[in-house]
């Protein structure tokens, strides 16, 4: 017998228990670190004004831009930034210095919805004790800035070089718009008024379709929940077409994450008894969201070393920073670590012994004299001992300087960490190695390797599924030469990401286990019923890179 409708557990719990914290709170691993990335980066850049380095505080603080809701405190912050490095730069008096200037001059107006800047305010800059402005006001809507920065900034902005304006007025305006309607979206989600953020999702997917990448989650959360709502109308139950386009819209929602993916299914359920009421399923049962525990910090010092200390369960954060930054290090580490495990291998393992050691330099200097296996131009560096399948140590050795610490390298390298031991006494081919730990990271940066692939294979620059896997050299490892190590970094992580989209992340690593034990060919059949490198290679060409042909068998 059918049931006439779900019930409201159905919704409040199967739903919200699907989606976990981010349907409440937003706090996905990601979108975590990336809260705790722009604390940071307000941070350093406040710091870096107060030793009169403008210019660098307004690289850190651009760097998050994109991820800081509206903050007027963050934009206030910008804006003396913006000051600052215009002044200092026009004291040079040199004409590369003066082009930078204009740049930021440009981007002040903007940010200040284009009011001019009288000739004080082009040569005074706020005093780091004064107390902070008013609010810029006016008949506008609060700004609220979004742009996107495609390439990772440097370590600083070089003399002379051409900079890349995030606010360029040709394509802000729609952008802007975009992001606002995102903005709103967020807030009223926030506000757990699925149907207008809903809306508003779409509205922005319609003005600029790549915005809603970054909220996909929360807006697959509202497509289902307004199946759901329709679903349970009793008066006016859906006819049998409406049913298919409620079909259908359940499975485009459920295609945006992996983790309505289950409750995308028990809603199809749903609706083909709707239509076959003879063949009703049993009623579910109902998906709490589960608990997420404290990450209790503590501080200390390390004895004859010159470090403090902030330890978790699993990390020992060596740092001179303030103690609020090791914190948010400490919780990064923590977040991915749990993130990752459940993610790869389906729960959370016991508290590591010994634990992860993570290293703080404050520059790329002082990571490149200290750290033991750095490598020259690396963001970070992580390294592990064990025997057979014992772990002995882990390490992570970073530089606070990087902007994208806490966003993209913490997480990346975290992972890194995680996967080592987890497959007996074998090494990780260094492709699944990296194309997973770039999969740790915000969505954008894997897209962007996903988006610049085709571009090295056009340029001759083309590994083969079977190159990628056997990649060995007596002086190199399994790294290929340096002039390919981006391309390598792109097939990897279209490499990874291709075969997790056939059976999921978990499947992907029970392949990786095998093949480190029976090969890759073997594994491949176990696991994903390719045929061999050929097979697998034609499938992953055509599929992601439109590529057809060349002798390859065809499926």
């Amino acid at each position: 017998m059918a049931r006439d409708g779900l019930s409201p557990l159905l919704c409040a719990g199967l739903l919200l228990g699907a989606l976990g914290p981010l349907a409440t709170a937003g706090d996905s691993p990601t979108e975590y670190a990336r809260v705790l990335a722009v604390q940071a980066a307000l941070h350093q850049g406040r710091e870096s004004m107060r030793a009169d380095k403008y210019e660098w505080a307004v690289k850190v603080l651009e760097s998050q831009i994109a991820h800081i809701d509206g903050s007027g405190e963050y934009l206030m912050a910008l804006r003396d930034a913006y000051r600052g490095a215009i002044k200092n730069l026009r004291l040079v008096n040199r004409p590369t210095e003066a082009a930078l200037a204009e740049v930021y001059v440009r981007r002040l107006a903007i940010l200040e919805n284009g009011a001019p800047l009288d000739k004080e305010e082009k040569t005074t800059t706020r005093p780091a004790s004064a107390p902070p402005p008013a609010p810029i006001t006016g008949s506008a809507p609060p700004l609220k800035v979004r742009a996107k920065i495609d390439t990772p900034p440097r370590e600083a902005p070089a003399r002379g070089e051409t900079v890349r304006d995030p606010f360029d007025q040709s394509n802000q305006r729609r952008l802007g718009e975009a992001r606002a309607l995102i903005d709103r979206a967020n807030a009223e989600f926030r506000g757990e008024r699925y149907e207008k953020a809903g809306e508003l999702y779409a509205l922005a997917h319609q003005a600029v379709p790549d915005v809603t990448r970054e909220a996909s989650e929360r807006w697959a959360y509202c497509r289902l929940h307004a199946v759901v709502l329709r679903l349970n109308q009793r008066e006016h139950p859906p006819s049998k077409s409406e049913l298919d386009g409620l079909e259908q819209e359940v499975r485009t929602a459920a295609s945006m994450t992996p983790k309505l993916k289950g409750f995308g299914e028990k809603l199809l359920a749903t609706i083909l008894a709707r239509r076959t009421p003879d063949a009703a399923p049993a009623t579910p049962v109902p998906v709490q969201a589960p608990e997420t525990p404290a990450i209790e910090v503590r501080h200390g010092q390390a004895p004859g070393t010159g470090w403090a200390v902030a330890e978790t369960a699993n990390f020992r954060i060596f740092h001179n920073q303030d103690q609020k930054y090791a914190e948010m290090v400490a919780k990064v580490a923590e977040t991915t670590r749990s993130a990752m495990q459940r993610k790869w291998f389906g729960k959370v393992s016991e508290d590591w012994n010994p634990r992860c050691d993570i290293y703080l330099y404050p520059n790329a200097e002082a990571y490149n004299n200290q750290a033991p296996e750095a490598r020259p131009n690396t963001p970070a560096n992580t390294t592990v001992a064990r025997k057979g399948s014992t772990i002995l140590s882990r390490r992570i050795d970073l530089h606070v300087d990087n902007p994208n610490l806490l966003s993209n390298v913490l997480p990346h390298e975290t992972t890194h960490a995680v996967l080592a031991g987890r497959f007996g006494p074998f090494d990780l081919p260094r492709w699944a190695d990296e194309g997973i730990a770039v999969l740790s990271e915000p969505p954008e940066s894997p897209a962007r390797w996903l988006r610049i692939a085709p571009q090295f294979r056009q340029a001759g620059q083309t590994f083969s599924a079977q190159q990628l896997m056997q990649l060995r050299s007596e002086s190199r490892g399994d790294w290929p030469e340096a002039s390919l190590i981006s391309a390598f970094y792109a097939h990897s992580v279209a490499l990874v990401d291709f075969l997790c989209k056939q059976k999921g992340p978990q499947v992907f690593a029970q392949f990786l286990s095998d093949s480190l034990r029976i090969g890759d060919e073997a594994a491949l059949k176990k696991h994903y019923e390719f045929q061999g490198f050929q097979d697998l290679d034609a499938r992953w060409r055509a599929e992601v890179f439109g590529e057809t042909g060349s002798g390859y068998a065809q499926r």
